[in-house]
């Protein structure tokens, strides 16, 4: 039997679905050497979006990817940042600055994606991946409407294909793939990108994603992305556990070693207890996740959001609206950012009394088509009307949306000196924000006070011997002459 190969998302997509990206690079540098002995295919990792997530953390995040490709001696690191420009139609080089900055901290692949599987824009990354010196994967977005059908992904898989990436991931971002359904796409996607390796990328929101990666794994697909726990399930990837375990007994060669495991997981687990995290757990099926879509961290977001302001009572409308805006807006993948555009649109509507009375900046974008030109033709024309007849639509339909390069940005942000990192900094965050970064620093779980005395006495290596004593208590350790 072939070899079954597993690919790591812990400590990004992982922590994204189960911990709403809150875990720091410190707590990663810890899990690295772990991670790195399991034997995955690759690991992946990405710092998302600067403008969000340093003001929370603080931390240099091209330093601390640095940190960790030190820490991964045998593993592939694989980039996934995505979300460093999608928010900003108007800085489209960031993409190639992001690509450029990953190769040169060491990555050695990297996938992107396009909310609408546009081929011309496979075309344009793949081409900016290969010239940054990464490995192109190319995402083949899931989703469920009219519009997609198996000869639908037939003739985008065709187009990634003719772009000769290093793979193809099937990207079920909203977990809305059901076995069945595998049974018919699968392999109208394998015969038509020729021997281009198909890897799968799903996520546990309905409960099936084991399933659906067993059948997978039958028609051919032998590369799957996996979360270790607790940052498995809950929205995330099914654990690595499972799969393997699973696959094995499907009699495939599974070069996985679960030793490391162990530790790994309790370290976690001891990070999410430490700072009243999660812990990722398998999901009951909800049939309707496939009206709304939307990805699990994002329902839980979006809770959060209506609670904060007072509507967390009208979370079973959102959801509902959330449907009907998606059929408005022609059938989008609820990927980011137009996920977040649809849950958006559907909150204010809900909240407002009237659809669209109010939308935001990002839906006249999309109106407009500069979140893919597709939109223009596949919205419901009535509701793209309604979203242009208003004055701020006009001021920003008449504004250009330049296109610049990599070199002329850099001269617009500060001249022909400053570093690509530099330049990705100031583009995306705030001066008195890159002022406070610092160098992460290896996350410690705290535990008793003696503990961690002993434990801080020990790591000095200056004592050859420590004698503590306290009533009821006392402790002494010692090295031999050797060492030992």
């Amino acid at each position: 039997m072939p070899e079954v190969r597993f690919v790591d998302v812990s400590i990004r997509d992982g922590q994204l679905s189960v911990w709403a990206a809150n875990m720091t690079i410190g707590m990663m540098l810890k899990a690295a050497p772990y991670l790195d002995e399991v034997g995955f295919d690759a690991i992946e990792c990405g710092w998302g979006n600067p403008d969000k997530l340093m003001p929370i953390h603080f931390e240099d995040p091209f330093e601390g990817y640095r940190m960790l490709r030190e820490r991964f001696k045998k593993t592939p690191m694989r980039f996934h940042g995505g979300g460093l420009q999608i928010w900003k139609p108007h800085i489209p080089p960031l993409f190639n600055l992001a690509f450029r900055i990953a190769a040169k901290i060491g990555a050695q692949q990297t996938r992107v994606s396009d909310q609408w599987n546009q081929v011309h824009m496979f075309e344009r990354r793949v081409k900016e991946i290969r010239e940054a010196g990464l490995e192109p994967i190319v995402n083949l977005s899931f989703s469920i409407s009219p519009r997609h059908t198996d000869e639908y992904y037939a003739e985008r898989a065709r187009g990634a294909a003719a772009c000769k990436p290093f793979r193809i991931c099937l990207k079920d971002v909203d977990g809305l793939l059901t076995v069945d359904r595998v049974r018919t796409l699968v392999p109208k996607i394998l015969e038509n990108i020729g021997d281009i390796p198909l890897e799968l990328h799903g996520h546990d929101t309905t409960g099936l994603a084991t399933s659906v990666a067993m059948e997978a794994i039958k028609l051919g697909i032998h590369i799957i992305n996996s979360s270790v726990p607790p940052l498995a399930y809950s929205g995330a990837q099914p654990s690595i556990h499972s799969l393997a375990r699973n696959t094995r007994r499907m009699g495939y060669d599974v070069n996985i070693n679960e030793e490391p495991l162990g530790p790994l997981t309790e370290y976690l687990t001891a990070v999410a207890k430490q700072e009243g995290f999660p812990i990722g757990a398998p999901v009951e099926y909800d049939s309707r996740q496939y009206d709304h879509q939307l990805p699990g961290a994002m329902v839980a977001n979006l809770r959060s959001q209506l609670r904060d302001i007072g509507y967390e009572d009208r979370m079973e409308e959102v959801l509902e609206e959330t449907g009907r805006v998606r059929v408005d807006l022609g059938y989008p993948i609820m990927i980011t950012p137009l996920s977040q555009f649809v849950g958006v649109q559907a909150s204010m509507n809900v909240i407002v009394g009237e659809p669209y009375k109010e939308v935001s900046d990002h839906i006249i974008h999309y109106a407009l088509g500069r979140y893919g030109e597709e939109a223009v033709t596949a919205m419901n024309q009535d509701v793209r009307a309604k979203i242009l007849d208003r004055s701020q639509a006009k001021r920003i339909a008449g504004e250009s949306v330049p296109d610049p390069t990599v070199e002329e940005l850099r001269k617009m942000y500060g001249g022909s000196s400053i570093s690509d990192e530099e330049l990705m900094f100031r583009v995306q965050v705030d001066d008195e924000v890159r002022k406070k970064l610092v160098t992460p620093t290896e996350y410690k779980i705290q535990h008793s006070p003696v503990v961690n005395l002993v434990q801080e006495l020990a790591n000095a290596g200056k004592y050859r011997h420590i004698h503590l004593s306290r009533p009821g208590m006392t402790l002494s350790m010692g090295q031999s002459k050797s060492g030992s």
